[in-house]
């Protein structure tokens, strides 16, 4: 068994034009952290960790206002990829938009 570390998410780039995102981190389809009000620059230290066998998928979201998720993207992440370097992963799916996630995959 694995375990994913997620630390922090980075906004380099937000989609809306006048308010701030609402950001959701989930894991394999659940929400593991947000909302996150994030504009331009911020960061948000989630540091949680997760356990998983085989793969597990990190997807962020921005939060509309009828509260419905709009995919910023996607990672897989595989038990195997458990070396302890940290990873940053890219969450550019939506235009305009532009997030990274520093997370590591180690043995639980």
């Amino acid at each position: 068994m694995a375990e994913v570390h997620i630390y922090e998410i980075n906004c380099v780039k937000k989609q809306q034009a006048l308010s701030k995102d609402r950001i959701n981190v989930l894991l394999d389809g659940q929400r593991i952290s947000g909302p996150h009000s994030m504009g331009k620059g911020d960061e948000v230290k989630l540091n949680t960790e997760h356990p998983f066998t085989g793969t597990a998928v990190i997807t962020v979201e921005e939060e509309d206002n009828n509260g419905k998720g709009e995919l910023l993207g996607t990672k897989v992440v595989r038990d195997t990829d458990g070396n302890d370097s940290w990873r940053v992963a890219v969450f550019d799916a939506r235009p305009n938009t532009y997030y990274t996630l520093t997370y590591h995959v180690h043995e639980s």
